[in-house]
């Protein structure tokens, strides 16, 4: 008697995908870290060069803004030092995965490899380089507050939350940036754009009346659970629900979507 091989589901081909993606580290992990080291490959610094900028900006932005604000220095730097560092992040990941498909294309088109895994490498390089950074925000704290232990134990859950939802909104816009290559400079623009309605410069108090404005940009929510416990105060309940909520309805709605067009995503190109 012939046994029948029934096609493995697409959910499951899906599923399989994203398995094999954070089981083999070697996809993402090590390479990740060669990225950076080609990249300041003959540097003397390496990826400090990107935090000595940092540190100049913040140290220059910081006080500037601190005086148009009438703010004192201790209650500013460490405000816009943590907030400045986590927005690097986020833009620098989001920017990039307009490309992380495409700039992989010369060898998914000849290596059956999961997609996922170069979402996870591409954040898993700028997750380096955030370390790098936090130097910064961990001096200004330091420095100019005293660290809340108390609160600092919710920083580790916050920053795998955030971690989820930016790689599946960045597993999103590769194949949509992929298929469409005009959406590139949209996701640019739209990143450059919540930079200036994200408390990051300027504190949310000042909107007093209009409050709504950050309480529905998913931006201000990322970076207020974060810094959040790293300032000492309580973070809003409604940040984690918001969050939470992001990420059960764009992983829903992601995971179908690569279930259905994962194979032809390599004729993209």
């Amino acid at each position: 008697m012939n046994t029948i091989v029934r096609p493995q589901s697409i959910y499951c081909a899906a599923w399989a995908d994203f398995v094999t993606s954070f089981t083999r580290t070697d996809l993402w992990l090590w390479l990740s870290w060669q990225d950076i080291r080609l990249r300041y490959r003959r540097s003397v610094l390496g990826p400090w060069w990107l935090t000595l900028s940092m540190f100049i900006i913040v140290g220059s932005i910081g006080f500037a803004f601190a005086n148009i604000f009438n703010m004192t220095l201790e209650n500013y730097l460490p405000f816009f030092a943590v907030g400045q560092v986590f927005w690097l992040f986020f833009s620098t990941q989001l920017n990039e995965a307009v490309y992380g498909f495409l700039n992989f294309q010369h060898v998914l088109q000849h290596q059956n490899l999961p997609l996922p895994a170069f979402i996870l490498r591409q954040m898993m390089r700028n997750l380096i380089i955030l370390l790098h950074h936090m130097v910064i925000a961990v001096l200004a704290i330091v420095i100019f507050r005293d660290i809340a232990w108390d609160k600092l134990i919710f920083f580790i859950p916050s920053l795998l939350i955030v971690c989820v939802l930016l790689y599946v909104t960045s597993l999103a816009i590769a194949m949509l940036c992929t298929r469409y290559r005009d959406f590139g400079p949209v996701v640019t623009n739209v990143v450059q754009f919540m930079f200036l309605i994200t408390p990051i410069l300027w504190n949310p108090a000042l909107l007093k009346n209009h409050q709504w404005i950050v309480q529905f940009n998913p931006m201000y929510h990322m970076i207020e659970v974060l810094r959040a416990p790293l300032l000492g105060y309580d973070v809003s309940p409604f940040s984690y629900a918001y969050l939470l909520s992001a990420i059960v309805l764009l992983t829903a709605g992601v995971f179908v979507t690569y279930a259905h067009f994962r194979k032809r995503i390599i004729h993209w190109f």
